[in-house]
Parts: structure tokens; sequence; C-alpha cells
């Protein structure tokens, strides 16, 4: 009897799963006028945390933080399809802080939150981590067990009350097998976007465009080395009984050269000073940052109770704030030594062609004195 051929097996190809998009205005593009994402925050400011000043790719990005002693929050309901297994949420974060680089204080936290209201934590961003470059962040998701048809998809920044810190997001996708909430066909995550080290602090704002922009310094002896007012600089000081001539530009201690700013005083109390320089900002500016050096000294021993504080800010030439401005006081870290700080201004494209305030101030009170000593000032100004 011949011998029957061994049959060959039929092979069954498994099915590939069609993933889908279930995020909505997920690069911001669209702008914070939109019913994707709601914004809230702990001061109840008018805060949309979406952005032209801090995109890494398009125009818009979100924004967390800069503000002392401040929670906000952006958040987004997500429809959810029966099969949600192998959730993947991807996106980019930017971080930037006056904190010392190794502090974890101030946070960016991604969070899942129930329709009973109840929080998982997924991925705490804290400053300790590095600083000032676009880093892609790929999370996996636990849908699986979520009972109910949607969850609330979360970004939570928390600055604490010491030095300010901003956290950025971008490009954001949350892929799923493709169901009810699907917003189209999932991207194909492209080559490009894997962590770029080259992305440095010199991107002020981290926006591509603002990358490719002409950034130039706005201010006029930002070094203080004319070694007098009217070079740039205005300044008016009192006292609790009188107005004095402050020059406010002295040798006293500078960071470079030979001279710098003194705010407060070493020897008197009571006193209210304050050091301005009106900027012309050009045409459609795509971003606007601040930067100065600061040193604060004071006889103050109470670290728990603000007594003698500093701020500095930009202002309309009417002088009105258009930033919350950065306060240093006698509870601040960083005494006794140079600290470089950043300020910037949100929306600030709204202010192109207009005329601002750099503004320093004191106010001091009636028991031991401070002083705040600033040098080397810059006011960045991207785009015009």
């Amino acid at each position: 009897t011949a011998t029957q051929p061994t049959p060959t097996p039929t092979s069954t190809a498994t099915p590939v799963v069609e993933r889908c998009e279930y995020l909505r205005n997920g690069n911001f593009e669209a702008g914070p006028n939109t019913d994707a994402w709601v914004a809230t925050n702990s001061s109840n400011r008018v805060d949309p945390l979406i952005y032209r000043t801090s995109a890494r790719t398009g125009i818009y990005g979100g924004w967390f933080g800069n503000v002392l002693n401040y929670t906000d929050i952006l958040r987004q309901v997500i429809t959810l399809p029966a099969d949600r297994r192998d959730a993947t949420l991807r996106f980019w974060r930017y971080v930037r802080s006056s904190e010392a680089v190794s502090s974890d204080r101030d946070t960016l936290q991604l969070l899942l939150i129930g329709a009973n209201g109840s929080e998982q934590i997924v991925k705490t961003i804290t400053t300790a981590v590095t600083r000032n470059q676009w880093q892609l962040e790929t999370v996996s998701l636990d849908l699986a067990a979520i009972n109910g048809s949607t969850i609330t998809l979360a970004f939570r920044g928390n600055n604490n009350g010491s030095l300010v810190s901003s956290f950025y997001i971008d490009d954001l996708t949350l892929t799923m097998p493709c169901g009810d909430g699907a917003q189209g066909a999932a991207a194909a995550v492209a080559a490009a976007d894997l962590p770029d080290e080259r992305r440095t602090a010199a991107v002020a704002t981290g926006a591509a465009a603002a990358a490719a922009a002409t950034c130039t310094n706005r201010l006029v002896d930002g070094g203080f080395e004319s070694g007098r007012l009217g070079v740039g600089w205005a300044a008016i000081a009192n006292t609790s009984t009188r107005v004095y001539a402050d020059p406010a530009i002295y040798t006293r201690r500078p960071r470079s050269g030979s001279y710098g700013a003194w705010l407060g005083a070493s020897n008197l109390n009571s006193v209210w000073n304050e050091l301005v320089q009106t900027v012309q900002l050009p045409g459609n500016i795509q971003s606007v940052q601040l930067r100065y050096w600061r040193y604060l000294e004071t006889a103050e021993t109470d670290r728990a109770r603000v007594y003698d504080r500093f701020t500095a800010g930009l202002e309309t030439d009417k002088g009105v704030q258009i930033v919350t401005p950065q306060q240093i006081d006698n509870t601040s870290s960083g005494r006794s030594t140079w600290v470089q700080q950043t300020l910037e201004l949100p929306n600030a494209p709204d202010y192109s062609g207009q005329t601002i305030w750099v503004s320093f101030k004191a106010t001091t009170d009636g028991n031991q004195p401070s002083s705040l000593y600033v040098d080397d000032v810059e006011l960045v100004v991207c785009g015009g």
C-alpha cells in the first residue's frame, strides 16, 4: 500500500486589531475655546491652560504652573469602547523651574478620574527630572476593569510656595481598539517622535515656531553698567514718612561688572521702592520671557512668616499686571546667593505692538531690614 503524504496544516492568520484615537484636540491646535478640555485652578483665575507660548509643534500647547501656591487641572472626558485593552497614552512634556536642580517640590500628575470622583494617580513628573528639553512619555493605561462607558483623563500641576516652575505638554494621543468614542484611525507613531536631546533651554517657550524665530533682548542697560538711572531705568522710593531720592543702581553687590540694582535697604525699615523700565514690543511676537538674577539678603530670622517682600513683574504702561508677579520674600530659599529666575508672559501674541513695563518692587515692614539685589536682567522677545 502506498504511503500517503502528510497533510500540510492550514495556517490561520491572526486578525489585526485596528486601533483608533480617542482624544479630542490632543495637539491643542483647536485652541482653548473648545469643549474638548476643561481647565480649573485653585485661585479661580481666568487660566485656560492652553496657550500659544507653550507648543512643541504647531501653535498651541498646554502650560501648567508658573504661579506660587497654585494647583491647575486640565481634564477631558473620554468615551470608552467595549474593548479597552491595551490603551496607550503618549504625550510630550517639558519642565522649566527655578527650584534647585534636585528639588521635586513642584509636580505634574497624570490622573484617571472615575464617574464617582475617585482618583488614580498614574504618573507623577517632578522638577527633579531633566529640564529644558522635550521628552516623550509613553504610558499604558489599565482601563479593562473600568465600570461605565466613560473615564476622565486629567493633568494636574502643583506649584508650592517656594520658587515657580512650569510644566508644558503637547502632542497627546490615546489609542485603543476602535469602537464607541473613537475620533478616527490612530496615526502611526512617527520616527521623529523619539526623545530629542537637542532641544535645550535655548528654546525659551518650547515652541517650534519660537525656535525658528529671531529672539532679541529688548531691555536697555539690563546689567546696570551705565551706573545711573535714566539710561533705560526709572526709580521711586519712600518710607512711611517721606519720599526720598534713591539712585537704585549701586556698586554694592553686582553679579557681574561693576554695578547692579538694589531694592529694599540694609539700614531702613518700612521702605517701599520700585525700579521700572518701559519696553515697546514689536508686532507679531510669539513669546516674551523676563530673565534676571537676584540675591536675597535679610536680617529677618523668622522663615515661617512673610515680613518683607519683593516682586518681579510685567505690567501695562498704566501699571496693570499682565502676569502674576514673582514674589521673593524673607521666607524664600536661596538666601545670600545669586539665583536666576524667569517669568513668562502668557498669551504674548496678544501684546504685539504694545508698550509694557518691566518692574521690580520692594515692600519692607518696620522690623528687621531686607535687601534684594538684581543684575543681568533681560526681556527676551521672540518673533516680531
